[in-house]
């Protein structure tokens, strides 16, 4: 086999294909040229479907394309494959709403409400759009992956700013999402991807997934972890200055302010020792 991969016929090619190349041994590996495959941007798939539709006369929008992209995460090929089951569908021009119909996602608008009503601590407002999507028919699992990608994108802003190479945004998006990212701070937004991180493993877990996100919705729109240090300081500064006319504390633990008053416990008394029988 080594000498066949070593003076291979000149009508043979040898192409070998793994995800763990680690595995080979090294005899395979001498003898071989390594090519590493990587997953495509999004906007080199973007700029490849639009050439696609150029050459087949398909008509489709900007950000259509850019969510086809988006979806295969870096796979060129899927983008391809969903494009022209849509081009086959639809017989007309692709536009947005008709790519998220394919994919089973939530339209973005309904994304940034969801995350506006978690700002406005609306729990009810936001519980709300979570049967809705579910009703039209979106899996739970990817409804929880699309509003993580949007607290993503919001964290990323936050860090990074808008000129971001992270950003897998369209410029419409970024200028939104630019806009809702100042509503929470990123200690906020840290708190939101680790409770949604946490509910992805639950919903798989679980037998009912629509409970877990509805719980981490309302926890979201509660805002308890939310608040950040500066806010909590902020009120533990003014609950001090609202006390700080009272009587100083005494040097002795305070009495309950219900119930009987204990009274301090007194030294022990010394136990009389007993005396000695006298000799005799």
């Amino acid at each position: 086999f080594l000498k066949t991969l070593e003076e291979p016929p000149p009508h043979v090619k040898f192409i070998f294909c793994t995800t763990e190349p680690h595995r080979l041994p090294d005899t395979i590996h001498s003898r071989c040229q390594r090519f590493d495959f990587r997953r495509i941007s999004t906007d080199d798939i973007t700029r490849r479907l639009r050439q696609v539709c150029q050459l087949e006369k398909m008509e489709a929008d900007d950000e259509a394309l850019h969510l086809i992209a988006r979806s295969t995460k870096g796979g060129m090929r899927d983008a391809e494959t969903l494009l022209d089951q849509l081009s086959s569908h639809t017989g007309a021009q692709i536009t947005v709403q008709h790519v998220e119909e394919a994919l089973g996602a939530l339209p973005r608008r309904d994304l940034f409400a969801l995350i506006g009503h978690v700002a406005d601590r609306d729990a009810e407002k936001a519980l709300l759009l979570i049967p809705r999507a579910i009703q039209d028919g979106k899996d739970t699992e990817s409804l929880l992956n699309q509003v993580m990608d949007h607290v993503r994108s919001l964290l990323l802003l936050s860090v990074c700013g808008r000129d971001s190479a992270l950003l897998d945004e369209t410029p419409d998006d970024v200028a939104e999402l630019d806009r809702q990212r100042q509503r929470f701070t990123p200690d906020a937004l840290l708190y939101m991807s680790q409770v949604l991180a946490d509910t992805l493993r639950k919903v798989k877990e679980s037998a009912h997934s629509r409970l877990p996100i509805e719980l981490a919705v309302v926890k979201l729109a509660q805002g308890d972890g939310l608040r950040s240090l500066a806010d909590i300081l902020e009120r533990l500064q003014s609950l001090e200055a609202r006390l700080g006319g009272a009587a100083p504390a005494p040097a002795t633990p305070a009495a309950p302010a219900h119930g009987p008053a204990l009274a301090r416990p007194s030294a022990p008394r010394p136990e009389p020792q007993p005396s000695a029988a006298p000799d005799g």
